[in-house]
Order: C-alpha cells, then sequence, then structure tokens
C-alpha cells in the first residue's frame, strides 16, 4: 500500500509528455500553463520573504513575526539545500533522458522541493502568528507544491516532503522566536 503511494507521487504530473517550453501546448493548455507558471512563482524567493520584510517594517509586535517568519524561511531553505545535495535526486526526465520540466529549473536537483518548502514555511508561520490566514495561506502553498510536479521539475513525493519540512521548521522554530 505505501510503495504504491510512493509510486503514484512519483509519476511525473506535468501538462504534456514532449517536454520542453510551450512543446505541444496551444489553447487551453496555454492558460493552464500559464497558471501554473503564476502559482509556482509564489514560492520563490521574493514572494515567501517579501511578507517577513513587509512586518519587519511594521514594527511593535509585526517585526517580532517579521523576523520570525524571515529566520524560518531561510533555515527551511537552508535544510531543504542540504537534503537537495545529500540525497542528489535527478529532476524528473522521459524515458530518454529529456528534461520533462516547463519552465527553467534553480538546479539539478529534485527532492525536496524548494518552493514547496517556503511555501509552506510562511503559510504555517503566519497562521501560527495570526490564525486568520489558514483557509487561504494553507491551500494556497499546496498549490504552490501541486505546481511544482504539474511543470515537470519535481516528482510529487518532492513537493510533499518540501511541504512536510516547511510545516516541520514553523511548527519547530515558530515557539522559540516569539
Amino acid at each position: 500500500m505505501l510503495n504504491s503511494t510512493a509510486n503514484t507521487l512519483d509519476r511525473p504530473a506535468v501538462l504534456t509528455q514532449e517536454g520542453g517550453h510551450g512543446s505541444g501546448i496551444t489553447g487551453r493548455d496555454s492558460r493552464e500553463l500559464l497558471f501554473w507558471r503564476y502559482v509556482t512563482h509564489l514560492g520563490s524567493a521574493p514572494a515567501t520573504l517579501s511578507p517577513g520584510v513587509a512586518l519587519f517594517v511594521l514594527g511593535g509586535y509585526e517585526r517580532q513575526i517579521g523576523i520570525a517568519l524571515l529566520l524560518i524561511n531561510v533555515i527551511s531553505h537552508l535544510i531543504a539545500q542540504l537534503l537537495k545535495r545529500t540525497v542528489v535526486r535527478p529532476r524528473p526526465c522521459d524515458a530518454a533522458g529529456r528534461s520533462l520540466a516547463l519552465i527553467d529549473v534553480p538546479d539539478e536537483y529534485s527532492f525536496p522541493s524548494g518552493h514547496a518548502t517556503a511555501a509552506a514555511a510562511v503559510a504555517v508561520t503566519l497562521t501560527l502568528a495570526y490564525g486568520w490566514p489558514a483557509p487561504a495561506l494553507l491551500p494556497l502553498a499546496a498549490v504552490v507544491a501541486a505546481s511544482r510536479a504539474k511543470l515537470g521539475v519535481h516528482y510529487g513525493s518532492d513537493a510533499a516532503a518540501g511541504m512536510f519540512l516547511g510545516l516541520a521548521t514553523a511548527i519547530t522554530l515558530f515557539p522559540l522566536l516569539i
């Protein structure tokens, strides 16, 4: 049972099996590709560091939350990068060894997803700090994680591991920082 779940998560869930930028994608598929490309950037460094910087600038309690958010994001990123260079799992490719990525990849390693890690770290930290953002931010972090598999830059298990890493880092460090 567990093995079949892992196999399902590790099957590439890309928009096209042709691979490459835009190959074979037209019409509705191109709109879907644009959607996933937009969503995936919500897990990028500028998008995930901005809330911490904004809170820091506000001062008071928000400054404390901003510092915690930035530290949790940076620490989760460092752990993700250490795992990538330890596990050295290659990114998804087809049977001929061609990349399935529909966007540029930041490095050659797949496990865990840094975008999923960052999105989860930010969502969970803000949820722990304020509570009310949970209904919006937690599903959004999951969609960011899914985008990484849909765009062919990660396996589903890479995205799931990134989500878990971001969640675990936030839950562990937030009480120590606030």
